[in-house]
């Protein structure tokens, strides 16, 4: 509650004339950009190479949080005697790095899409399932104002990790699923 009225207060302050004189931020050359995702803080820059080409790079840490929309079942020897059981996560880990290259597609002067491999570290969670590694692709949808950008973001992963019951990276110790964090805020210059 404290957090959405600091938002609301540093949005009304800010001085709408300011923004008329700057270049639109999705039209410069050099992009950066600070987010705030859960319990996390990610920084992103962008370099412009032409009209429609601009490539960048995030990096985030902190206590990321994303929601587990869909996952694949993975194999779990629970010590009960009968071997490994089908178990089908149902809640994310906490993401402590984050790195990914993107790239940007601007669809409007207001509105873009990044876009690109991403790969992660996770703390491990109670259940024996969770696995410490993700890669995959994340897109990010945001929509800027003044220098604020707010968005959610995609992701679609395989998750792995090598523990002490399966030697290696297996189809028993790894899945895939898909992630969501529903709100992502942040500051562009």
């Amino acid at each position: 509650m404290k957090l959405s009225l600091m938002i609301v207060i540093c949005l009304l302050t800010l001085n709408v004339n300011s923004q008329t004189s700057e270049p639109i931020f999705l039209k410069k050359p050099d992009q950066n950009s600070i987010s705030i995702e859960y319990a996390a803080v990610s920084y992103s820059y962008a370099y412009r190479f032409k009209r429609n080409v601009t490539f960048g790079i995030r990096t985030q840490v902190g206590l990321g949080l994303p929601i587990l929309l869909k996952s694949t079942p993975t194999y779990v020897d629970f010590g009960y005697g009968n071997g490994p059981e089908k178990v089908t996560p149902d809640a994310a880990s906490f993401e402590v790095l984050k790195l990914q290259v993107f790239y940007r597609y601007a669809i409007s002067n207001s509105f873009y899409v990044d876009v690109g491999p991403v790969a992660s570290l996770t703390l491990f969670g109670e259940a024996e399932w969770e696995q410490p590694f993700r890669v995959g692709i994340e897109a990010s949808v945001l929509y800027t104002f003044w220098k604020m950008h707010l968005g959610i973001r995609l992701n679609g992963s395989y998750n792995f990790g090598i523990n002490n019951q399966h030697p290696g990276i297996t189809y028993e110790t790894s899945y895939y699923a898909l992630y969501m964090t529903p709100i992502v805020i942040g500051f562009n210059f």
